[in-house]
């Protein structure tokens, strides 16, 4: 058997879990989630007596194009993946590329790689790549977690695997498809040694970033110096797998008088140093995953359709109003327009608030619902959210909104937390309303944040 053959049977052999950023309501923080552990622990190799010839540091990231934000989602091994062959078109065709790592997560799931779960390897990632493609993230962007409040797979949020393939993933039309696919074989795996050393010689002699994957204790990833996993973390991680988890990152360098390897992560840029990292050589070398590391090469240049939608999108306009109805139901109601949608995907958020004061609303003097334990059970939080806009077949660059509308349901408004507040002081009750805009490099962020006041049924 071919040895990517082996590669790939080995990283079946494994449960992968990554790490990823969860969306606030104040956009101000974002808290990492780890998916299942596994003991990956394995005898060191790592031996400088054998690394007397390479140079002391090989640090690569020039060659690298900007780090992404897997956002809310399990992704971390298709932001590998598609990391590494923007790095190689960088390099070899001297051309800064933004791929979809939307469609590179659907045709894997449809080639038949971990289908029930936002789980896989980069090396069967690349694999489907050479054979299925690749797209622009512009031709098909990345998406926020579909089980996130208020998209379409909410109900499954307990239990992914019961879920509907569409939660995980959904191909593109085939027009899209037939119009726009970047050919992939060209592109071809390379799987890297296990041993350390190895790897440290390939940055060196071949001067290309691969995937590996590692383990996570928080304990040892703090938010400076290198990020480590000893003895001890892994005792805590085994005693309690909760706690931990797996994660596929993008080595492209090390330091040898300081014993880390350089990498990219796919957080976003607001974790370590722009989105980059160090970890502990020694890390890697007892506790990256067997069979994992791979790279890759081109055996020629791809042919690169041209980006349509590169462009940051802009809000032209942004008008919510809000509304008690009959059934106790709030209308939230959109009147807008946006410009320079490819590549993004839009949504909005809207709650019930209080202003504490005379001044004008804004976050820092509006109480918004604190439901109690039961009413968190039962509504997950007070926040209302709905997808607006993906643009998904770039049929219009432009996107119009005309009295759109969202409801904030009526068991929702009658809890005892909400009537609290609007059975207050009347002209001191308001809703707020985000507009919010999701990429593959930004992960969530707000265009636009609106406090407006709550019209009584039947008012005009």
């Amino acid at each position: 058997m071919k040895k990517c053959g082996l590669i790939i049977l080995g990283a079946l052999a494994l449960l992968q879990g990554c790490g990823n950023s969860s969306e606030t309501e104040s956009g101000e923080r974002n808290k990492i989630v780890l998916s299942a552990f596994s003991d990956t622990q394995r005898p060191g190799t790592f031996d400088e007596r054998q690394l007397d010839e390479v140079p002391r540091t090989v640090n690569l990231k020039d060659d690298l194009t900007p780090v992404k934000n897997q956002s809310n989602r399990g992704t971390c091994t298709f932001f590998t993946a598609i990391a590494l062959v923007e790095a190689s078109i960088k390099k070899h065709q001297k051309i800064e590329v933004n791929l979809s790592e939307e469609y590179l997560n659907a045709a894997t799931k449809t080639a038949g790689f971990f289908p029930k779960s936002e789980e896989s390897f980069a090396v069967l990632n690349l694999y489907t790549a050479t054979k299925s493609g690749l797209l622009l993230e512009s031709d098909w962007p990345y998406r926020p977690s579909a089980f996130g409040k208020g998209f379409h797979c909410e109900a499954y949020a307990a239990d992914k695997s019961a879920a509907p393939s569409s939660c995980l993933f959904q191909l593109p039309p085939e027009n899209l498809l037939k119009e726009r696919r970047i050919d992939g074989s060209s592109l071809e795996m390379e799987p890297v040694s296990d041993d350390t050393n190895m790897l440290i010689k390939f940055i060196a002699r071949e001067r290309r970033p691969f995937a590996v994957q590692v383990p996570v204790n928080f304990n040892g990833w703090a938010s400076t110096g290198p990020a480590r996993h000893t003895q001890n973390l892994h005792t805590e991680c085994l005693s309690n797998p909760s706690s931990c988890g797996l994660h596929e990152i993008l080595i492209y360098g090390y330091d040898l008088e300081r014993k880390v390897f350089f990498f990219k992560n796919s957080w976003g840029k607001s974790w370590g140093r722009e989105g980059h990292g160090e970890i502990e050589i020694s890390a890697v070398d007892q506790y990256g995953g067997k069979n994992t590391a791979v790279a890759v090469k081109q055996k020629a240049p791809l042919n690169l359709p041209e980006d349509l939608g590169h462009q940051k999108a802009v809000l032209a306009s942004f008008t919510p109003s809000a509304q008690e109805m009959a059934n106790g139901s709030i209308q939230v109601s959109v009147n807008g327009q946006l410009k320079n949608t490819l590549g993004h995907v839009f949504y909005t958020s809207s709650g019930i608030g209080k202003v504490t004061n005379a001044e004008t609303p804004q976050d820092n003097n509006t109480e918004f619902l604190t439901l109690n334990t039961e009413e968190q059970e039962k509504f997950g939080d007070s926040f209302v959210r709905a997808l607006w806009s993906d643009n998904p077949e770039g049929k219009d660059e432009n996107v119009s909104w005309d009295n759109k509308q969202v409801f904030i349901p009526s068991e929702l408004v009658a809890s005892e937390t909400a009537q609290a507040v609007l059975n207050s002081e009347r002209s001191k009750v308001i809703v707020r309303t985000t507009l919010f805009v999701h990429t593959d490099d930004e992960g969530f962020k707000i265009l636009k944040r609106v406090y407006h006041p709550l019209k009584e049924s039947g008012e005009e």
